[in-house]
């Protein structure tokens, strides 16, 4: 068997044992179980999932280009073939499809499709993509590569891009209020708000702390984590105008945030540090924070490594995905609020893709079998 490494969630890189590729799964039946799989469709050879914020449309991505969206109920809307494309960002209603590849320095074109699959535009950078964002409306796009942010704006009036310089190196983009970005840098490390304009509205940050930043679906707030000193991550909501909401700090190394869509909470995947008998050592561990006043729950061990995978809007409930390399088969599991488990999904396969809709209720998964599946949320 081969160890393959993919992203899983938001951005999340593990690494799963594959087994041999069998038959396609069967269309689930209708449940009204609180977590529970909806529809299963073939589609070997998957390296890339996006779900729209809506939940209404997957966008697949395979090893040999070819992009496959499907609506809510996993049937084909269109099919394109895309050479060397390895990443897709979709926006609501499937209305805006971005397609591109990641760091190919041969390979820099980003294809813009409408909602049934006719190429709108094509932006080519002069620097290798790192990513593309699409804002909630559809008609704007944010391309970053090398050091620099392409504005992609698609509208009644055409097609219209403008080169923005940023001043360091952009690894992650949200979406801000009043036409602006959130953007985590490195070389060097550093968070800032942009304006689509090129000015900058505030930049913080120094030295080599690994930011990882998560926008609210409004952009009124953002949750940033960061790496100030050895072993320590710190975790803060910030307001747009970067008021600190709250600020708390976790023993450990290289966090990832995700905020809930109306921006209650913040789940953190990290490495917690544990300490015996004068050694350390690392577990991958899950924190769901809603402020520093209020106690966090904490998910992982030694016999659990969860990855999150979706949030509830206002952070009612969490997804997470157990990958423990000891664990008997793949589990979607769904905590409550307090940390209590609602829920168990198992999955007839191990998962190598999870992406989720904005608001956590629509979570598609490829499997190690040859199979996408969708898993929906049904609490309320």
């Amino acid at each position: 068997m081969k160890r393959r490494s993919w992203l899983i969630g938001t951005g999340i890189a593990v690494t799963l044992i594959a087994g041999l590729v069998g038959g396609a799964g069967s269309q689930a039946p209708d449940t009204q179980e609180p977590l529970s799989s909806v529809w299963r469709r073939p589609l070997r050879r998957t390296i890339a999932l996006a779900v729209s914020p809506d939940g209404q449309r997957v966008v697949a991505v395979t090893l040999t280009g070819r992009v496959v969206c499907l609506d809510g109920e996993g049937n084909p809307v269109w099919e394109k073939v895309i050479p060397g494309a390895d990443r897709a960002a979709v926006s609501r209603l499937g209305e805006l499809t971005a397609v591109y590849s990641v760091r190919r320095p041969r390979s820099r074109k980003v294809h813009f499709l409408d909602g049934l699959g006719r190429i709108l535009h094509v932006s080519e950078p002069a620097d290798p993509v790192e990513s593309v964002t699409l804002a909630p409306g559809a008609q704007m796009a944010a391309v970053a590569a090398g050091a620099k942010i392409t504005f992609v704006v698609l509208d009644g009036d055409g097609v219209r891009e403008r080169e923005v310089g940023v001043g360091a190196e952009p690894r992650q983009v949200q979406f801000g209020p009043e036409d602006t970005v959130y953007v985590a840098c490195r070389k060097p490390d550093q968070v800032l708000r942009l304006r689509s304009s090129g000015r900058t509205v505030w930049r913080s940050g120094h030295g080599p702390v690994d930011y990882s930043i998560s926008a609210s679906e409004d952009g009124g707030t953002v949750a940033v984590a960061c790496q100030p000193q050895p072993d320590q991550v710190q975790v803060s909501l910030l307001t747009a105008v970067q008021r600190p909401v709250w600020t708390t700090a976790l023993p450990g190394r290289s966090a990832r945030v995700r905020l809930s869509s109306r921006g209650q909470a913040v789940v953190v995947a990290y490495q917690h540090r544990l300490e015996h008998s004068r050694q350390s050592r690392y577990e991958r561990r899950l924190a769901y924070i809603r402020g520093a006043d209020e106690k966090p729950w904490f998910k992982g061990g030694a016999y659990s490594a969860p990855l999150s995978v979706a949030v509830d809007r206002f952070g009612d409930w969490v997804v997470a995905l157990d990958t423990h390399v000891r664990a008997g088969s793949p589990d979607f599991r769904l905590y409550g609020r307090n940390g209590e488990r609602l829920w168990l999904y198992s999955a007839p396969a191990h998962v190598l893709l999870a992406s989720s809709s904005l608001d956590g209720r629509s979570i598609a998964a490829y499997r190690a079998d040859g199979v996408l599946e969708m898993i929906r949320v049904a609490t309320p």
